[in-house]
């Protein structure tokens, strides 16, 4: 009988702890980049994305920052943006998504069935393309220190697509008489077009791209005053988009 009971009580420990462990948030960091849900968690997701693996694929994110660090580590910044995602074979909307640039981690925010809020990594892999506060990502043409797929911010897509670069890492904050850290953006910008991709530091770099149409282009860059050497990413934009209408414009 002592025994007996002794063994009730030992499995209903091993049995809480076993309940503890499968719905304990994951910490993300840039060594923790991989994990799938497990069955249980599916069960507690919002009915309005069920089990649909398609979008619910990566681990559960949870990630607190010190209040020590300024700034964070996320495109735009810390708040929910309404957004979409593109899979090959279907598209899911309104969602709530920040993108976590230090980590290269989509995130997707969501309602559990039980009331509360919950966090999920989505498989980078999967994805065509996707939308944050109006903002289009698309896959990252290059490798830049990691095998998994970085996105980028098209501003202008065609036959010869204008992309930014984005990431975040924490650095030493120097000059306030305290130590601290806050977080530094990293930002590159490229141009990409028939399997090319080069770095967009100047006009030459589209000359180099559309050699054919040098001379309109010229006449475009004087007739809206852009100064190469003040290039802002609205002035590259409309270049972008202009060399686009010539392109297809004489296909």
């Amino acid at each position: 009988m002592t025994v007996s009971k002794a063994n009730h009580k030992d499995r209903m420990v091993i049995a809480s702890m076993i309940l503890i462990l499968l719905f304990m948030p994951l910490a993300v960091s840039s060594q923790q980049t991989t994990g799938t849900i497990s069955e249980q968690t599916l069960q507690h997701l919002d009915p309005v994305y069920g089990v649909d693996q398609r979008l619910v694929s990566g681990p559960l994110y949870n990630r607190t920052l010190p209040n020590s660090v300024l700034g964070n580590p996320y495109f735009i910044d810390e708040e929910w943006k309404k957004g979409s995602v593109e899979f090959e074979d279907a598209v899911f909307e309104n969602l709530s998504l920040r993108y976590d640039i230090e980590v290269n981690r989509i995130v997707l925010q969501f309602t559990s069935v039980h009331g509360s809020n919950m966090q999920i990594a989505l498989d980078n892999t999967a994805l065509k393309s996707m939308t944050i506060d109006g903002r289009r990502l698309v896959p990252f043409p290059g490798k830049i220190g990691t095998d998994t797929t970085l996105f980028c911010e098209e501003l202008a897509g065609g036959k010869l697509a204008y992309l930014v670069l984005r990431s975040k890492e924490m650095a030493v904050q120097n000059g306030t008489g305290t130590r601290g850290y806050n977080y530094k953006e990293n930002v590159s910008q490229w141009l990409f077009s028939d399997s090319l991709l080069v770095p967009f530091r100047s006009k030459k770099n589209i000359y180099r791209l559309c050699p054919e149409y040098k001379q309109e282009i010229k006449q475009y860059i004087r007739s809206e005053r852009i100064y190469p050497s003040r290039w802002r990413m609205d002035d590259r934009e409309a270049l972008v988009r202009f060399c686009n209408t010539l392109i297809t414009g004489n296909k």
